[in-house]
């Protein structure tokens, strides 16, 4: 399907407070406090709902398929969209000017999703106020897949969008292995972290933005990798590339990089949940099993590994 723009010289059909050009919403009064889009709207143009200041709530019927940039701009007490199934094309920043939402839902028919749809920036909310720390999508969506409240494609080869609000344990997030590519504004403005982990099959890191968190941050890759090129061609201050060894090529569980899980790697496991010992980045990367976080679930992953040799 091919996407246009309303063009804003064609004659309106008007209800009390909404303007429609045939079946597209283009305009809403600023002053409405209540709206009821009409049936068989198939698409809301950019800047529809721009200061609607007095919206708190927009329920978007079934049939509308196209959502234009920035289409909820300066609805400054807008705290929540209601997105039907039907919708396809979620443009610019659409999702950014909800306020209230610390989780999104990616509806089922969404195919296409702007690299800014789901952003922050400091001139509006202001830098750690965004609530957004979890992107869920809907099962039937073929298109795109949520891990632990982060989007990638539905191919899991394309990290599309970490929450902004999401805090992880130690400030850090290692990015699955088998993505290939980041997309364009994935970490931007996500203040928490403090450290991402590349793996070696990301051959893509689309744009300036993509690793930009506004904060320094450390990316750990591997030696001549597309993140150690990135970091180097990126005149930031506020990146640092460092290099993963060859531990974190090794088995998942192999934390004492013997070439095998033993006994020995449960000990030290064991001791770091206890506090006794660290680990390092890369000790850390190979203990994290189930790609979610170190704790006693993966101590239990690895007994089991045990159990089974």
């Amino acid at each position: 399907m091919r996407w246009w723009h309303i063009k804003y010289t064609a004659i309106f059909e008007s209800q009390t407070t909404l303007k429609y050009v045939d079946n597209w919403l283009v305009y809403c009064d600023n002053e409405v406090t209540e709206i009821s889009i009409k049936t068989g709207t198939v698409g809301i143009s950019d800047y529809a709902f721009i200061n609607c200041k007095s919206l708190t709530e927009i329920i978007i019927p079934e049939g509308v398929l196209y959502l234009g940039n920035r289409a909820f701009m300066n609805c400054d007490s807008l705290q929540s969209v209601s997105y039907p199934d039907t919708l396809q094309y979620i443009g610019d920043y659409s999702f950014h000017y909800v306020y209230g939402d610390k989780e999104i839902t990616i509806p089922a028919g969404v195919s296409y999703l702007s690299p800014y749809a789901i952003s922050s920036s400091s001139h509006i909310v202001g830098r750690n106020n965004n609530p957004l720390e979890c992107i869920n999508v809907d099962s039937r969506n073929k298109y795109f897949k949520s891990v632990d409240g982060v989007l990638y494609t539905k191919n899991m080869k394309a990290l599309v969008k970490y929450p902004p609000a999401k805090c992880d344990e130690n400030n850090r997030y290692i990015i699955q292995d088998g993505v290939t590519e980041i997309k364009s504004y994935t970490f931007y403005s996500c203040d928490n972290l403090e450290k991402i982990s590349i793996p070696e099959s990301v051959v893509e890191i689309s744009g300036y933005y993509a690793l930009f968190t506004g904060e320094n941050i450390t990316i750990y890759g591997y030696k001549g990798s597309t993140a150690e090129e990135y970091v180097n061609n990126h005149d930031s201050a506020t990146l640092t590339f460092k290099s993963l060894g060859e531990l974190s090529k090794n088995v998942a569980g192999d934390i004492n990089n013997n070439g095998e899980i033993d006994i020995a790697d449960a000990v030290l496991l064991q001791k770091y949940l206890l506090s006794v010992i660290p680990f390092t980045e890369e000790q850390w990367i190979i203990a994290d099993m189930n790609n979610n976080s170190v704790d006693v679930f993966n101590l239990v992953l690895l007994k089991r590994e045990l159990l089974n040799m």
